[in-house]
């Protein structure tokens, strides 16, 4: 079981995905049940609701009236819904780099967790009452730990050995922990946990341990952990029917990604998955020597080696080339290192295992589902939008060197004694903002008289009656 899961130092990272889904991905092309059309390209309901229902406009709006809500349409979608109906104008969607983006929308989509290949595999995964009060019956006792997260096992065993020969714990957390939200606490988790919550090796390796000892590392979807015990004691178990939904979900928590695990395993049988023994010597070879904390040189390999396949499977493979590339698109304190045959196949099977998902969803046509290919359409309509802003406003926009230096004699005031050459940066990036933001306003304005705006009244008094009536209740 990943830690996203399981620990409460990654709930940021839920919100920020949150808020960000609901921000961004305002339109789709064909829906009925829309608000304002713009061109082909209109607001959903649904994706305005979302947005809308978390604004102070609708908690502090006593009665909601027509004109409240096309003025928050007005404010935060129309411009995106102009420059989205003017990209495909322009076939800006048919640009080589567009049609790239969009595969990698299609894939995203359909391998998300939770997206139709995860539901799929998932569905029939239950919890029965008899698992539960097992699990009720083995929670005796609660740890508090802290660990050392690290990007490949050939890391890992390495910290290892350095504890073994007496290393510091909270030296070796600083220096080469992934965790950013534990790195700076000596590796600490805030919180005790009960047996639940991990994968059974991750559960087995923590509840073995006293507090001082460290496990050997173990693996989970995050990476690789080193474990040390802080404290243990005893469970204040409340009665069984007050835990069974929180039990029950950790059982099914567990449940749905053991039956991921075994999924991915049958697709590596289904596609004749394999690595190549021969390329992962040639690349041990080449790079064993090489730190992860900067890029690993290309050119260390022939043109014709670049192009060996470290992982073939039925329908693709990797490249020892893409493997490289990989690896350098890494940050540098999640890159491990390339010595080892065990943490070259393990990045192998990372970079795979998505490619072996996306071929499989294909060939169960996931991709051509209705809903699914409404999502798609918005979502890379986002992708479009952008595109279109950056060419007709962001690229267009310059900063002579004289009109900066005058905007700094409006504004020098605020910066006290400082001189130019200290604020220039913060001064042109002010300066762009302004400029950008008012051209975006002003090519938004010229495009009003292209793309024709629709509001689809029917909709949006049933919208309206309905917040109403959620309001007065």
């Amino acid at each position: 079981m990943t830690l996203k899961a399981q620990i409460l130092f990654f709930s940021i990272l839920v919100v920020a995905l949150f808020f960000s889904a609901c921000s961004t991905q305002e339109s789709s092309e064909g829906s009925t049940d829309y608000l304002v059309k713009v061109g082909n390209q209109t607001l959903d309901k649904d994706i305005f609701l979302r947005r809308y229902k978390l604004s102070e406009d609708y908690t502090s709006a006593v009665k909601i009236e027509e004109a409240d809500v096309k003025q928050f349409i007005d404010k935060f979608y129309m411009n995106n819904l102009l420059f989205r109906a003017e990209g495909y104008r322009l076939d800006l969607d048919e640009q080589a780099h567009m049609q790239a983006q969009y595969k990698r929308s299609q894939k995203d989509l359909l391998i998300q967790p939770n997206g139709p290949l995860h539901n799929i595999v998932v569905k029939d995964v239950n919890v029965q009452e008899g698992e539960i009060r097992k699990l009720y019956d083995l929670i005796q006792d609660e740890v508090k730990f802290a660990h050392i997260l690290l990007g490949s096992l050939g890391q890992a065993d390495s910290i290892h050995s350095l504890l073994e020969k007496g290393g510091d714990f909270n030296q070796l957390v600083l220096k080469n922990s992934l965790d950013i939200n534990t790195v700076q606490s000596n590796g600490v988790i805030p919180r005790y946990f009960t047996r639940g919550y991990f994968a059974s090796e991750m559960e087995q390796a923590i509840f073995s341990l006293s507090p001082g000892q460290y496990s050997s590392p173990v693996k989970s979807g995050l990476g690789f952990h080193i474990i040390k015990i802080i404290d243990r004691r005893p469970f204040r178990k409340r009665p069984f029917p007050s835990m069974k939904q929180e039990l029950s979900q950790l059982l099914r928590q567990r449940k749905t990604e053991l039956r991921f695990e075994q999924y991915i395993q049958s697709l590596k049988e289904q596609y004749h998955f394999e690595t190549v023994d021969s390329v992962m010597s040639l690349l041990l070879a080449k790079y064993q020597y090489f730190s992860g904390k900067r890029d690993l040189p290309l050119s260390q390999l022939s043109p014709e080696q670049a192009e060996y396949l470290v992982v073939k499977y039925d329908g693709g493979g990797l490249t020892a080339k893409d493997l490289i590339q990989a690896f350098n698109k890494k940050f540098y304190n999640a890159r491990g290192s390339l010595n080892t045959k065990a943490s070259i196949a393990e990045l192998a099977n990372e970079l795979t295992r998505n490619e072996l998902m996306f071929i499989d969803a294909i060939a169960r046509g996931l991709d051509k589902n209705p809903d699914f290919q409404n999502k798609l359409a918005y979502v890379f309509g986002n992708h479009v939008q952008i595109e279109c802003q950056q060419k007709l406003v962001y690229d267009k926009v310059t900063l002579p060197d004289e009109e900066v230096k005058a905007y700094y004699q409006q504004i020098k005031d605020e910066f006290g004694e400082r001189p130019f050459w200290e604020v220039e940066n913060l001064v042109q990036n002010r300066l762009r903002n302004i400029k950008q933001q008012q051209l975006l306003n002003d090519v938004a304005n010229s495009l009003k008289s292209k793309h024709p705006i629709k509001y689809n009244e029917e909709i949006m008094k049933a919208m309206i009656s309905e917040l109403n009536q959620a309001k007065q209740t």
